[in-house]
């Protein structure tokens, strides 16, 4: 008789070999998929690298400079199975150019009589992570993991939509496109992964609330100091209103931890509930407010710790190059201070709401 060990052990071993052959399957699929591409593609075969130039500045910043002579042999298009010889300059900072290695793919452009690289092609490591973290959601929630999923995939289509819309938009359009955007991530995100339900409904009616008291808010203050402090002519390759952009950023930046904080209590305050129904109104709104105390200062942390790391390179290179430490934060942490805290008032703000919506639920149970 086969004892549990061993059945347990055989249902694991076979979950390993799937996940094995799916990978494997996703590797050897992106790695030969240069045919459905229209830009060039080639494969890097040989490389050999000059001698190294060093260079430094005024501030005792010291960089290198190396050239590379690329030996490609092209995958697709009309020179697919042609080799050419291909010059690169890289930096030893990258800061504005890449290093090539053999067995590497890279797109590749053709001038006036040589060719250009263009960037590394990355899809198969960006296929192998997707199906990786897939399969391990799947195999590891099973049925309950579909709806994040399909959230998920779903959400990412409505956002390249919205992108393209606003590429052709004018100026006064931005905020609109990405408010319906975001309430579809809303609507998509609550309603895959609670249901449809009174708990859905609670914490999509207070995630609603709060982007659109914070929106209204936002807009004042910006309109009352007239952005005094902010430096919007920092934020790289905008080309429409600075300002429109911003404001969506924060919203999207925070809608998750947003749905994230309702969700938390609402899960909660509804589990203590069905457990000890005696809870009137006020008790509801009290209980609410006391698990929302707790969930709070988490989520604000990892709005601001996510904000600081991306600030850590400018801000290295501003100081490098003999700016002091208060213009340094002017310049480069001014926009991000004031999303976090727009941010952070959003996610307190979603609490109360959430904490009354709640009770009136109840009172109407």
């Amino acid at each position: 008789m086969v004892s549990f060990k061993e059945i347990k052990w055989q249902k694991t071993t076979g979950i390993l070999l799937i996940l094995l052959t799916v990978l494997l399957t996703t590797f050897l699929v992106t790695e030969h998929d240069a045919f459905l591409y229209h830009e060039p593609i080639a494969k890097v075969i040989d490389v050999k690298n000059s001698s190294i130039e060093k260079q430094s500045d005024e501030f005792g910043n010291e960089d290198y400079y190396r050239s590379q002579i690329l030996t490609v042999k092209f995958l697709n298009g009309t020179l697919a199975g042609q080799t050419k010889t291909i010059e690169n300059k890289f930096s030893g900072s990258n800061s504005f150019d890449l290093r090539y290695y053999p067995h590497q793919q890279v797109f590749v452009r053709k001038d006036i009589n040589t060719f250009v690289i263009l960037g590394v092609k990355r899809d198969t490591v960006v296929a192998f992570l997707l199906v990786l973290v897939g399969t391990v959601v799947l195999f590891s929630f099973k049925k309950s993991a579909l709806g994040p999923l399909f959230s998920v995939l779903i959400n990412t289509i409505c956002f390249f939509v919205a992108t393209k819309l606003d590429v052709k938009a004018s100026f006064g359009e931005v905020i609109l496109i990405y408010s319906a955007v975001m309430l579809l991530f809303m609507v998509t995100t609550i309603f895959f992964v609670y249901g449809i339900n009174r708990k859905a409904m609670v914490i999509f009616g207070a995630s609603t609330v709060s982007c659109l008291v914070t929106l209204i808010l936002i807009e004042i203050d910006l309109l009352m100091t007239n952005s005094s402090g902010l430096h919007f002519e920092t934020m790289s390759y905008v080309t429409q209103s600075r300002t429109s952009i911003f404001i969506i950023s924060i919203l999207m930046g925070s809608i998750g931890a947003i749905m994230d904080v309702s969700g938390d209590i609402t899960v909660s305050v509804s589990k203590i509930f069905y457990e000890d129904d005696h809870y009137d109104s006020t008790g509801i709104f009290k209980l609410a407010m006391t698990c929302g105390r707790n969930v709070v200062g988490p989520s604000v942390n990892v709005l601001f710790l996510i904000f600081m790391a991306s600030t850590i390179p400018m801000t290295i290179l501003f100081l490098k190059n003999g700016n002091d430490i208060i213009y340094s934060i002017s310049m480069i942490m001014s926009l991000g201070i004031f999303q976090t805290l727009a941010s952070a008032f959003a996610i307190v703000l979603v609490i109360p709401i959430t904490s009354a919506l709640l009770g009136i639920s109840q009172r109407r149970r």
